[in-house]
């Protein structure tokens, strides 16, 4: 968790708290800027990246459709594995969705990170000794950690 929190904070323009890291962090799949889109390609360079979402049927469809529309690919394109609640039978906060994601990918919770909008379910991921942050309302990876950082020119063109 610290190596993540550190990489994050060392491309940010302004001096950051790990709070502030973590609580503007999780805000990135609330809407789908190419700024986040580039952000996620550029993370999962480094590390292992699972979406873990409440996300139903109807709303996967939607995020699928705009991002074709707009970028040529589908969400699962920005992630190694993605594990959407209504395809695996069970919702965060319940501690066996979080089993199952460290169990089928061979992850240490120790050496895991969970970012969550959601209080209850970053509180779950932590009783099983995931890492966690908790991204409050109204905070954006882009205005509060990474302004400044994300002015890389649109060259992303999706699955062309």
């Amino acid at each position: 968790r610290a190596d993540f929190i550190k990489a994050l904070q060392d491309i940010s323009p302004v001096p950051l708290s790990e709070e502030q890291v973590c609580t503007a962090w999780n805000a990135m799949l609330i809407d789908f800027p190419m700024r986040r889109l580039q952000l996620l390609q550029q993370l999962r360079i480094h590390y292992d990246l699972v979406l873990l979402s409440n996300t139903n049927e109807v709303h996967e469809e939607a995020f699928n459709k705009i991002l074709m529309q707009n970028f040529n690919a589908q969400l699962g394109t920005f992630f190694d594995r993605v594990y959407y609640s209504h395809r695996a039978g069970m919702r965060k906060p319940n501690s066996d969705i979080f089993q199952r994601v460290l169990d089928e990918n061979g992850f240490s919770a120790a050496h895991t990170l969970f970012i969550d909008d959601s209080r209850q379910h970053v509180e779950a991921a932590a009783k099983l000794g995931i890492q966690t942050i908790w991204l409050e309302k109204g905070m954006t990876i882009e205005d509060d950690i990474f302004k400044g950082k994300s002015d890389t020119p649109n060259t992303w063109k999706g699955n062309e």
